[in-house]
């Protein structure tokens, strides 16, 4: 008895073989490992480990010495300014701090005593000694900051931090500027590059 040969179409051949199985799987997908970076969550560098430095750029903590031989931590934290300038062409630049004694003695000084704010041209300006209200930001806590004179005298026990601000009364645009402070007596200045105004 002849057997009848059926011819199967290419196309219909090649249908039929991807729908068997294949004797061998595929291997399981591999899980993330633990230093992969997660697309859904913002990614950030790694936290740089502390150093005592005496400059560097807003945000960033200088340790400063005292003319007692104590230490200071020092913080820019922000600053604000307004877009426009007054009628005499001025405007109120604050800049807020955060101050930490990290020395074993009680501290007593004015943090502004020495503070400026120098640009790349040359400009230089002093903080204010008495800030008016009415040239201070209405609601630094809202940033998490504070009014608080710093040109004024404070006594910091060992541990102790505070919060507060410096003014200076700028003219010109938006512009780089350098912030300055000292702890002894302009021995040692601690400055942070950062911008008057948006640049």
């Amino acid at each position: 008895m002849r057997i009848a040969r059926v011819a199967l179409p290419a196309c219909l051949l090649t249908v039929l073989l991807s729908a068997c199985p294949s004797s061998t799987s595929a291997p399981p997908p591999t899980s993330a490992s633990a230093s992969s970076i997660d697309p859904l969550v913002p990614f950030s560098p790694s936290p740089t480990p502390f150093e005592e430095v005496t400059s560097g750029f807003a945000g960033d903590t200088l340790t400063l010495p005292t003319t007692d031989g104590g230490t200071i931590h020092v913080r820019l934290d922000t600053s604000a300014i307004p877009k426009d300038p007054g009628p005499d062409g001025l405007r109120p630049f604050s800049v807020y701090f955060t101050i930490e004694n990290v020395g074993d003695d009680t501290w007593t000084g004015v943090p502004g005593q020495g503070a400026r704010v120098t640009d790349e041209a040359g400009g230089f300006n002093q903080a204010e000694p008495d800030p008016r209200p009415r040239d201070l930001h209405p609601d630094p806590g809202a940033f998490g900051a504070s009014n608080e004179n710093l040109m004024a005298e404070i006594t910091l026990e060992p541990g102790e931090s505070i919060q507060g601000v410096l003014l200076f009364i700028t003219g010109g645009g938006n512009r780089p500027v350098t912030v300055s402070v000292t702890f002894d007596d302009g021995a040692t200045l601690g400055s942070w590059a950062t911008s008057m105004g948006p640049s």
